[in-house]
């Protein structure tokens, strides 16, 4: 069975794309590279980068917090880029307010904070969205993968 973190990835990356959002049309990937060309944005990519651990004594289970994060780049210009950036956040805000499924458990993604940066490119104007979610379950021990 996958790890946790793993099937969280995916049930995020599957609410976020499905169905394709005007936006980001279906253009979200699990994983921290960015192989993507500009006729590729906007996009999304989807990636955990901390976990806390709390061991429970003489249980055979841990609680786990996951740090969930949403990357959307947009490329365009100066001033349309602001739009497209926000607009595709409000995508993702939207799809992930929900519950998702992960190893047959619900679980809900808290909203934490959004960083927005921006940085040219020739005449296009690149902008980036972090939005950053906090993800907490338990899983068993001996087991990482089974959620309880």
């Amino acid at each position: 069975m996958p790890h946790a973190r793993s099937m969280l990835r995916s049930a995020a990356v599957a609410a976020i794309a499905s169905p394709p959002t005007a936006l980001v049309n279906g253009r979200v990937f699990s994983g921290r590279v960015w192989p993507h060309a500009h006729a590729d944005l906007p996009a999304c990519r989807v990636y955990t980068d901390a976990e806390q651990i709390s061991a429970i004594i003489g249980m055979a289970d841990v609680q786990r917090t996951i740090t969930l994060r949403v990357e959307v780049i947009a490329a365009g210009i100066e001033g349309a880029v602001d739009d497209d950036i926000d607009n595709a956040c409000e995508e993702v805000e939207s799809r992930l307010a929900v519950s998702l499924s992960v190893g047959g458990r619900s679980v809900r993604p808290v909203y934490q904070s959004t960083d927005i940066d921006m940085d040219r490119d020739g005449e296009r104007v690149l902008a980036r969205a972090v939005l950053t979610y906090r993800v907490d379950f338990y899983t068993r021990a001996d087991a990482p993968g089974t959620l309880v």
